[in-house]
């Protein structure tokens, strides 16, 4: 009877050892399909940090300003570009109309000749048809906007 009392105690310290191996192992996959389900969260969140700072740098540069504006003939709007890099007008909105390309004139004040793009230090006029407002848009960061004033 003593054998089978050893037996019994043996099979039991074996079941615990199976119990605690078979948890063990059940932590540890836990745990990995936890980790890289927060690796994929982290890289995610690294690329779209990696894509901000590159339309916050193109932001900082650009610097156009809206300088004057003369409603009394048509629409003039001038500009004046004092970032360090060249910008081109991507859209230009009348009354909220988006104007067609060829239907506003843009020109450098300082040469007199036609421009599809500002360049730093230079201050450029924008011809629309006759309206109370103009919306510029400089690609999808940056906008100007002038208006006829009560």
């Amino acid at each position: 009877m003593d054998w089978l009392k050893v037996s019994s105690m043996h099979r039991r310290a074996v079941a615990e050892i199976v119990a605690a191996i078979a948890l063990l192992g059940v932590t540890i996959g836990l745990s990995s399909g936890l980790a890289a389900t927060y690796y994929g969260w982290l890289r995610s969140f690294s690329s779209q940090s990696t894509l901000l700072e590159g339309q916050a740098a193109q932001l900082t540069s650009t610097r156009v300003y809206l300088v004057a504006a003369d409603w009394s003939a048509g629409s003039k709007v001038w500009l004046f570009n004092a970032g360090g890099t060249p910008v081109t007008i991507s859209e230009v909105y009348a009354d909220g109309s988006l104007l067609a390309p060829g239907s506003w004139l843009l020109v450098d004040s300082g040469t007199g000749e036609n421009s599809t793009s500002l360049l730093p230090g230079h201050l450029y006029a924008l011809s629309v048809a006759a309206s109370s407002s103009v919306v510029i848009y400089f690609g999808d960061l940056y906008m100007v906007e002038a208006a006829v004033g009560p």
